[in-house]
């Protein structure tokens, strides 16, 4: 559900009245409201600035959870306005897009102290006016559902913002070169401290096509937030829209995110204690690879995973550059030598994606929604070099309550290793107050051009496998 921060003036309209009633909207220092037009037309802006203020906008979505709304999108939180006019002199006038500099936010942000700071004018709280409003959104849904987990998209925000939200880049176009340039702008929020983000698949202004939607969602399928969305009037953009070869294409990168859910989420825990990106350039962790630095075309998902979008119309190949070390192609299982570039195949419905050398990848089975089943058996894909080692660790909780911080959650250490003609894998659990719900682990060996598939119960401990 859309939430933006304009306040519809409108007599009859409870939030209006309850807002103008305890003096909650921005107003300039003469004690004017602040209205600007958005959407439903001349609109009030709540101070988020303030304590009070934010907690009666957060309180305000218990009617949206009742009825089973699931997450909140906060929008036009710049804020934004629409055909906004002001009159600097008699025989002039600007057109302003976002709120005065001259309002006057009454608490300036809370202070370290835990307390409402001085008055501020807006041109100096700007950046903070969307953050502190996906604040009053996250600590709103955690005080009405405490032991559930806020899913809050936001537009706008500035440094801290991913303590509340996932934001996305705002409003891009259908045309290849918004494939190209979405890999730097999420990359460096993720290295600014928000991994959260991603981009509109398929474009949000303009008309998309079966191919450049399906490379759009391949682009997407491995960015921590992944969505479809368009304007409101542009052609539908579906991933049935096109026909069957671009809806099956389409299915594939869908699928494959689905299947790397357990990898995806132990990047999201990761990220969660320590701030790591989830989405990374290739110098994180080749920082003394000067090549690396320069791509901005490709990246890497953890540590293990390389994948390198299509975003010239008619390709169905493209250079990619390998860090050190040796690289498999995910889909064919072809090997490829770091250190240089390759050019790797990328018919419509695969694009590059490469697993580093000595990884381990857990996958779950194919699901139409997180949760939908127990993740049973865990397969355990293990590439591996000639003498080769592999260490993993997966994290896993219940996926949706807040227990997890209370140390409901469990670890699973992973090794693998390659000595002549075995091959050893050894899985320890380390589950206490947290049991996963799986059975079975499927061991898939991928080594020397072999592929080898045991399943073992889980709970087995140490599996020795013959080449």
């Amino acid at each position: 559900t859309i939430i933006d921060p304009g306040t519809k003036i409108d007599e009859h309209y409870t939030v209006y009245q309850q807002g103008l009633e305890h003096d909650y909207f921005c107003r300039y220092q003469d004690g004017r409201l602040f209205i600007g037009n958005v959407w439903p037309g001349a609109c009030v802006f709540p101070d988020y600035s303030q304590s009070k203020v934010r907690a009666w906008w957060g309180n305000l979505y218990g009617t949206l959870l009742e009825q089973g709304v699931a997450g909140i999108w906060n929008d036009m939180n710049e804020p934004s306005l629409t055909n906004m006019m002001i009159k600097e002199k008699l025989d002039d006038t600007t057109e302003v897009k976002t709120m005065d500099d001259e309002v006057l936010h009454r608490a300036g942000g809370e202070q370290p102290t835990g307390i409402d700071g001085p008055p501020t004018l807006h041109k100096f709280f700007h950046n903070a006016y969307g953050m502190e409003m996906a604040r009053s959104t996250y600590e709103g849904l955690l005080r009405l559902r405490p032991n559930s987990r806020p899913f809050v998209l936001t537009r706008s925000g500035t440094a801290g913002v991913q303590r509340y939200a996932a934001l996305w880049t705002g409003d891009n176009t259908s045309q290849w070169y918004d494939i190209l340039m979405a890999m730097p702008m999420c990359l460096n929020l993720g290295m600014s401290g928000v991994p959260f983000v991603g981009v509109d698949i398929g474009g949000f202004w303009g008309t998309s096509n079966g191919e450049l939607l399906v490379r759009f969602a391949q682009l997407a399928a491995l960015m921590p937030f992944c969505r479809n969305h368009n304007a409101a009037n542009n052609p539908f953009q579906e991933p049935w829209a096109f026909g069957v070869p671009f809806e099956s294409a389409y299915r594939i990168a869908i699928e494959a995110r689905y299947r790397l859910m357990p990898y995806l989420y132990t990047l999201f825990h990761e990220a969660a204690n320590n701030g790591t990106p989830i989405m990374r350039p290739l110098y994180y962790h080749y920082p003394q690879d000067e090549q690396a630095g320069d791509i901005e075309d490709a990246f890497l998902v953890g540590e293990s995973l390389l994948s390198a979008p299509i975003y010239e119309q008619g390709a169905t190949s493209r250079p990619v550059y390998l860090p050190a070390g040796t690289w498999i192609d995910y889909w064919t299982g072809d090997e490829y030598p770091g250190e240089g570039w390759s050019e790797i195949p990328a018919p419509l419905d695969r694009w590059p994606l490469l697993i580093r050398g000595d990884s381990i990848l857990p996958t779950g089975p194919l699901m139409q929604y997180t949760g939908q089943y127990p993740t049973d058996p865990l397969t355990l894909t293990c590439y591996m070099t000639s003498d080769g080692l592999a260490t993993y660790t997966l994290y896993e909780d219940d996926g949706n309550s807040q227990d997890y911080q209370k140390g409901t959650f469990a670890y699973t250490d992973i090794s693998c290793r390659v000595f002549q003609d075995f091959v050893t894998v050894e899985i320890e659990e380390h589950f206490d107050k947290y049991r996963p719900p799986r059975k079975e682990y499927e061991i898939v060996l991928h080594v020397g051009g072999k592929t080898l598939r045991q399943k073992e119960p889980a709970g087995q401990g140490k599996i020795v496998m013959r080449l």
